[in-house]
Parts: structure tokens; sequence; C-alpha cells
């Protein structure tokens, strides 16, 4: 982003460490590796779904409203890759990417999925990233509100969400990272190498059911990545809530200051 994005980092009672991630890309299992391209897309049509095993080339589904709803992808909700390999939303679209079915996409309940895409967008569109099922977890990107030419990132219930998180450039590619840690009910989301939120989740979910991205018009990705890993935090990590952050820094400050080992 260039210098736009302003550091906002939440961790409720405590200060995290910023640049400390939850887990590495390329950790664990790939689940799901997207980057719209020929053969297994075509380009210019609709993006294939996959409903193979991981890592999937494809979403495993659209759908209107609710992923329960017959899967649906004609004129309205249109999602297509297009001769670059990037994925475009000619008009809306729900994209689903299950994280467990009977095709064995993750074969555990993994402690954290990792999330990894590229997006930009023209004129008025956005694209709302959830972790959800059976409760939702969400963030928003794409033009703001009143003001379509300026392009912000919310956390929250939808576009009008508050706190606002950052500004950026309408049109600029964005990296985006998100890291969920399904022990520790907290979320990490990254933009262009900087935290935007680090902290509690909305509403927690033990396994998150699916990941999916509902888009408006005008709103491109590409390089969509997902991982599950296992915590593994090591000796550092001292009161064992999978995170590092101040806490850990605490916890040995008073077991020092309380003679702990002298």
């Amino acid at each position: 982003m260039k210098g736009s994005l302003r550091t906002l980092v939440t961790v409720g009672s405590a200060v995290a460490v910023s640049g400390l991630a939850l887990a590495g890309s390329g950790d664990g299992q790939l689940l799901y590796d997207i980057d719209f391209s020929e053969p297994f897309h075509t380009f210019g049509d609709f993006v294939s779904l996959d409903t193979g095993a991981a890592p999937r080339q494809g979403f495993s589904g659209y759908f209107l409203t609710d992923p329960a709803d017959e899967a649906v992808v004609d004129g309205v909700f249109d999602l297509r890759s297009m001769t670059d390999g990037v994925g475009v939303f000619p008009n809306n679209a729900q994209a689903l990417m299950e994280l467990e079915n009977a095709n064995g996409v993750a074969t555990a309940d993994y402690d954290i999925y990792t999330l990894e895409f590229d997006v930009s967008f023209i004129g008025e569109s956005g694209l709302t990233v959830f972790f959800d099922a059976p409760t939702i977890n969400r963030f928003y990107m794409g033009s703001g509100f009143p003001d379509a030419s300026r392009g912000v990132v919310t956390y929250g219930s939808g576009p009008t969400a508050t706190p606002e998180l950052a500004p950026f450039t309408m049109g600029e590619l964005l990296k985006v990272r998100v890291d969920y840690n399904t022990v520790s009910q907290r979320w990490r989301i990254e933009v262009d190498g900087e935290v935007l939120y680090q902290g509690p989740v909305q509403n927690a979910i033990s396994n998150p059911e699916w990941i999916r991205f509902s888009a408006s018009a005008g709103a491109a990705v590409d390089n969509v990545r997902v991982w599950g890993s296992f915590e593994n935090c090591g000796d550092a990590d001292l009161n064992d809530d999978g995170i590092l952050d101040l806490s850990d820094i605490n916890a040995f400050v008073e077991s020092f200051l309380g003679g702990c080992g002298s």
C-alpha cells in the first residue's frame, strides 16, 4: 500500500507483538491453491469448482446468501477467470472454500488456518471475507462510504462497520494474509505486510466450516491459498495460550520477581 496504511493493533487487555505471525506461509497442509490459470480454469468463462482432494485449484462452491442454498452460477452471481490468470467478479458472487467435507480437504481439525490472497478494486466494489459457521467473523475491503473513490478496510459487520482499520488507493494491488487461531480464538489481519488487527475473533468458533468471499462487481482476486497447521509456540509461550505476546513477558516477569527458581 506504499505507506498508505496506518497500523492499528488491538488485542483487548494486552498489546501484542505486532510483527509476530501465528503461522508461517507454507506451514502445515496446503488446502487450497487457486491461481485461476488454465488448464484447470478456462479464461473468460466461469471459474471451475474443485471438490476433490487437497490442495484444491478452485473454490468448492457458490451460493446466494447462505451456503446451504442451492449453488448458483449465472449472470447475476458471476466469477470469471481472465486471460492473465485473475478471478474477476463482473457482477456479484459468494465463493466458498470448505475446510471439512467428505472428500478430505481437511482430515483433521487444525489449530490454525492461514488465508492468503491478492485483491484489487475498480469502481464501487468490495470484498467481505468470512470465517464462519455456525457464527460469523468477517472484515470488509473496498470502496468507502460515502466516498466511493477511497478504499477502506473495516472490521466488523459489513461495510459500515467500525473501526476503520486503514485507507488505501482504489485499483491498488493488495496482498492480504489472515491467521485464524481456533485454540486461542484470536485472529490476525495483515495487508501488505502491515498488521491491521490482532486480537480476539468476533464470535468464537472452535472449528470453522468454511472461508468465503462475498464480492461486488469490480473486485479481482488472485493467488488464493489456504493452509491448515497445528500450533507450536515452543517454550516461549509461557502461558500456553497459543500466541506469543506481552502476556508471555508478563508471565516471565511475575515469575522472576516472585523468586521462582531462586
